[in-house]
């Protein structure tokens, strides 16, 4: 049995990634949902969570910061009774997983010997670049009580290798494709029949750079000879600024904001759409690219010093990468885009290609299973 130890407190990425390999697992073996916080998209999975939503009574109580300490504990102790399930591997994504396990995973490597324990693999799941010094040593410590551990980016995993805390290596296991196959994709000839549409799926905060988007917005509204519009999908704090920079540009006509939406409503935008807008400052592998690249989606990403993006041109992602929001530089780009990706005809091809290459590199049980092996020679 698989015991997933998620945090589930902001329902995100991580959550969703999840929830991918668990559709991989799925009927094969049996798995288990610990959450800190319930998230309903589990809900048809044998689940458990100690914390109902963020608004019960009792996360609001022990969250407060001098009840910090007696929050960790309660968790802990709940996860401590769902490791009595005995699973034969316990899975740990996140930041607060991954602490609030590993002097679990240390005792399970110490005493395998002595007692059967379970095997416990750490995600780590933020972006290098988010973390100060001390944090990094301190999870490229954590990341040595777990017998693997692995992050969903290469330039994390290099990050914690090169720390003189990190005693085993940190491997990368990117994040999985979307399980269940999207509806048919339209061509190219029958989607340029009608307004042209970009998409942006992300979070609405300063983080994911929607304002540069809609600011190309503007660019492309003056100087591309054919109606053009922007779907915005996505709520955050950032809804109101950039509804309200959207009017200043005057492209509030051609931007259109829809908010949270689930992955059924994104997979038919997906089909509707010419491109994805990807122009996030910093991430790991986006889940949103994946998804895109699943349905044949061309996807316009700006490549973030920041970001593990790159690690998909290791797959020959057809991905276009722009380095500048130079506006001027930013059209020449976006040019050379429908160009190269929405107008090449064999780009629904090179998806594919991408598609099976990638698979083969996210297979949960497999990489478990040979890494495993090779801790065992």
């Amino acid at each position: 049995m698989y015991l997933f130890f998620v945090p589930s407190i902001q329902s995100g990425g991580t959550e969703s990634v999840v929830f991918r390999y668990c559709k991989q697992l799925i009927p094969a073996h049996s798995v288990h949902i610990f959450s800190i916080v319930q998230d309903l998209r589990f809900s048809h999975l044998p689940t458990s969570f100690a914390f109902e939503s963020v608004n019960c009574p009792l996360y609001r109580f022990l969250s407060l910061p001098p009840l910090r300490p007696f929050f960790y504990l309660y968790i802990t102790v709940v996860f401590l009774f769902k490791l009595s399930l005995l699973p034969r591997y316990v899975l740990c994504f996140g930041d607060l997983p991954i602490l609030l396990a590993s002097p679990f995973a240390l005792f399970c490597f110490l005493f395998r010997r002595v007692i059967p324990t379970p095997y416990f693999v750490s995600s780590f799941r933020n972006d290098p670049s988010t973390l100060n010094f001390v944090k990094t040593q301190i999870f490229a410590l954590l990341s040595s009580c777990f017998d693997l551990s692995t992050t969903n980016s290469l330039s994390a995993a290099r990050l914690f290798n090169r720390s003189p805390f990190s005693f085993s290596y940190v491997s990368c296991l990117y994040n999985p494709l979307p399980s269940h196959p999207p509806l048919n994709a339209s061509s190219v000839k029958e989607k340029s029949k009608s307004l042209f549409k970009l998409l942006s799926v992300s979070r609405l905060v300063p983080q994911k750079n929607v304002c540069e988007m809609i600011t190309l917005m503007s660019t492309l509204k003056k100087n591309l000879a054919m109606p053009i519009s922007l779907i915005v999908v996505g709520d955050g704090p950032e809804l109101v600024p950039l509804h309200r920079l959207s009017q200043q540009l005057d492209v509030d006509d051609c931007v259109e904001f829809l908010g949270s939406l689930d992955y059924l409503s994104i997979s038919s935008l997906m089909q509707e759409c010419h491109a994805l807008l990807h122009f996030s400052l910093w991430d790991g592998i986006p889940n949103t690219v994946l998804e895109a690249l699943v349905h044949s989606l061309p996807v316009f990403a700006y490549e973030s010093p920041h970001s593990s993006l790159s690690d998909l041109k290791g797959f020959s992602a057809p991905i276009y990468f722009f380095d500048s929001f130079d506006p001027d530089s930013l059209l020449i780009e976006f040019r050379a885009f429908l160009r190269d990706s929405v107008l090449d005809s064999d780009y629904n091809t090179r998806s594919s290609d991408f598609v099976r290459s990638y698979s083969s590199s996210t297979c949960l049980q497999s990489f478990i299973t040979f890494a495993q092996a090779l801790n065992s020679v």
